[in-house]
């Protein structure tokens, strides 16, 4: 379990977990520039009347890239283990363990309003002075229990400890000659990361009204410290006649970093059912945040807040949903800096949304149409050319818009997925710049583009002849965004055009899948994305990839048991 909050949302990412039912899979995957990937997934019980499960997860990638100077090696192990200690009470260990030794790609530079025009595989960084080497561990413990039918305690616990070496630029806009100053970045940054939560669920009824309760409570802390930092500029690199270090650039002892969160949250939420087919959801968050600078070894910040949630949801038929809601969030305090160092102020938000839900054909087509309103503040901006990488928070940004997404099987064997989204208004409402002036205020907001939208179609074929046989294809589009805050640049739309076969077929107790797919079909040079500042995502060419996967549910051997 991986667990993560941004203002606009909270991730929480569950592991596989272990299945009564003996399971065995492996997948071996080829890509376009020596892409591979090895996954092994094995889960069974351990004892006969299913007390004790496992589950084990592995995978090896190691891949290159169509840029210069990229390349990336990871494993990965997860093991997993549940212990049923009775029908209503089960406890779960986890562990996850990975090492990383990449080479990153920071991307392009922009001259001007554009996007630089260099050659996709052009580097702007060095070999000599790029890596991102490190380990991470990841142990998680969690248990539950049910009193009754009713009433359900539930508790977790996870600990994630992270260490690396990290080696870095950044850089500003070039020249219109092409001449780019890099600011180098070297450190040994490292965290540890502790999260637990303790939750009560409960069902009652209170005359026609039925309550599904949750009272809650979850404490976060995260302790970042950056040592052997080391930076320096370096001048007269030209991004149009690139010529690249031989030697290490000469950097300069930089002062340590040192940063701890520590977060405290309680929160009640109540759903509940009325009559006449009318659904109401309301709840309240509480949470308290505190950030202290190591270094300086003083708080500073600490913050209190009050996020509130509801919403109405009425079935009139059984087919159509027409709903309402309201959240808040907050993202608790920040460890990223300003310019002089001071930590930037927690991010929050707060949003709207309206909108209907259609289910058709016995839930086989599902459809949703939303508006949606949603404002944040103190939302991060890169500051471009900043030697250290820090940025800046805006103030406030609104967005509004129209989503619609279908998902479903329009006639057996034939499954669509469609989005889209309509956003024509995206623009940052309340800014102040480091010197007081109104700053990016009035401009578009950032990385929003007024539209954006996907398709996605599959066919297999129900015949006895040519079952297991699959064909899809589809579109991915995104209109014109800005770069930055600041509106001095865009990245242009795009379409990229995608395709895929697979075909599937049993071979006694096991199930032998191949799959080929080729993505960016068009070979389109697109530009996937910005970090706010002047670091562009160059989208990947033409790219084609092959999956295998043997995959059985029953022990190979009645007398072999893992």
């Amino acid at each position: 379990m991986v667990w993560s909050s941004r203002a606009g949302g909270i991730v929480n990412i569950v592991t596989k977990q272990p299945l009564t039912t003996p399971y065995y899979a492996l997948q071996q995957q080829f890509g376009s520039y020596d892409f591979y990937r090895t996954t092994l997934d094995a889960t069974a019980p351990i004892t006969k009347d299913d007390t004790l499960l496992y589950r084990l997860n592995v995978s090896y990638e190691n891949a290159g890239s169509f840029r210069d100077f990229i390349e990336g090696e990871r494993v990965f192990v997860a093991p997993v283990l549940k212990w049923n200690i009775s029908p209503r009470t089960q406890a779960t260990l986890e562990l996850e363990y990975q090492h990383y030794n990449d080479k990153p790609d920071p991307g392009i530079t922009r001259i001007g309003d554009r996007p630089a025009n260099v050659p996709l595989d052009r580097a702007l960084h060095e070999s000599l002075n790029n890596k991102n080497v490190g380990d991470r561990v990841l142990v998680g413990f969690n248990w539950s229990h049910e009193f009754n039918d009713n009433w359900k305690l539930t508790h977790r616990f996870t600990s994630e400890f992270m260490e690396k070496e990290s080696k870095t630029l950044n850089f500003g806009a070039a020249g219109a000659n092409g001449l780019l100053t890099r600011n180098f970045n070297n450190a040994t940054p490292s965290s540890q990361r502790y999260f637990t939560s303790l939750n009560l669920i409960g069902n009652i009824s209170t005359g026609v009204l039925k309550h599904k309760l949750l009272w809650g409570y979850d404490y976060f802390v995260i302790d970042d410290q950056i040592t052997n930092r080391y930076g320096g500029s370096v001048s007269g690199f030209n991004i149009f006649n690139p010529v690249y270090l031989t030697t290490s650039p000469a950097l300069t002892k930089r002062d340590d970093q040192g940063y701890t969160q520590s977060w405290h949250g309680l929160y009640f939420q109540d759903q509940i059912e009325l009559p006449y087919h009318f659904h109401a959801l309301g709840g309240l968050r509480y949470d308290n945040a505190e950030g202290i600078n190591n270094i300086l070894g003083r708080v500073t910040e600490s913050v209190d807040h009050i996020s509130p949630r509801g919403g109405l949801l009425w079935q009139p038929v059984n087919w159509l949903s027409l709903y309402g809601s309201y959240t808040e969030n907050f993202g608790g305090t920040n460890s990223l800096f300003n310019t002089d160092g001071t930590s930037l102020p927690p991010e929050s938000a707060q949003q709207w949304e309206t909108g209907f839900k259609t289910e058709f054909w016995d839930g086989r087509l599902r459809t949703t149409v939303s508006y949606f309103e949603l404002t944040k503040q103190n939302l991060f901006t890169a500051i471009p050319g900043d030697p250290n990488g820090n940025g800046r928070a805006i103030g406030e940004a609104i967005s509004k818009g129209i989503e619609f997404d279908t998902t479903g099987e329009i006639i057996p064997g034939w499954n669509v997925i469609a989005t889209y989204a309509y956003t024509p208004f995206a623009k940052i409402t309340k800014d102040v710049d480091p010197t007081g002036g109104i700053g990016n205020q009035g401009n578009r907001l950032f990385l929003a583009p007024k539209h954006s939208g996907s398709f996605w179609s599959t066919y297999e074929f129900q015949t006895s002849a040519l079952r297991g046989l699959k064909f899809g294809a589809g579109a991915i589009a995104q209109g014109q965004k800005e770069g930055n805050a600041g509106n001095t640049y865009e990245l242009p739309g795009f379409v990229t055009a995608n395709l895929m076969a697979s075909y599937q077929m049993k071979v006694g107790n096991t199930k032998l899948t191949t799959q080929f797919n080729v993505d960016n079909l068009l070979d389109k040079n697109y530009y996937a994305g910005t970090n706010s500042g002047s670091f562009i995502t160059i989208g990947t060419p033409e790219l084609l990839w092959d999956r295998f996967e043997w995959s059985f549910n029953q022990p190979i051997s009645n007398t072999v048991r893992p």
